[in-house]
């Protein structure tokens, strides 16, 4: 798997071992599954950080570009 940034990485980290911890002999369809989710919901609330953090840079500017820009920067996409 090919990994935007580090951030991406550790969150697909994080995913794979809440599922360790928290999934007791599951199938692998199972395994997929939740893995995908709590990647999923881990990038989300990461996205809802940067969302807060954006509250004082739009002050002056367009709210919208300003957290488009801070997303694209966070997780490393152009």
């Amino acid at each position: 798997m090919v990994f935007m940034n580090e951030r991406i990485k550790e969150l697909a980290i994080e995913a794979e071992q809440w599922c360790y911890a928290n999934l007791a002999m599951p199938t692998p369809a199972e395994w997929n599954d939740r893995l995908n989710r709590k990647f999923a919901e881990l990038i989300v609330k990461e996205c809802m950080e940067q969302v807060w953090y954006t509250r004082e840079d739009g002050i002056n500017g367009n709210i919208s570009e300003v957290i488009k820009e801070r997303m694209a920067t966070h997780f490393g996409v152009k």
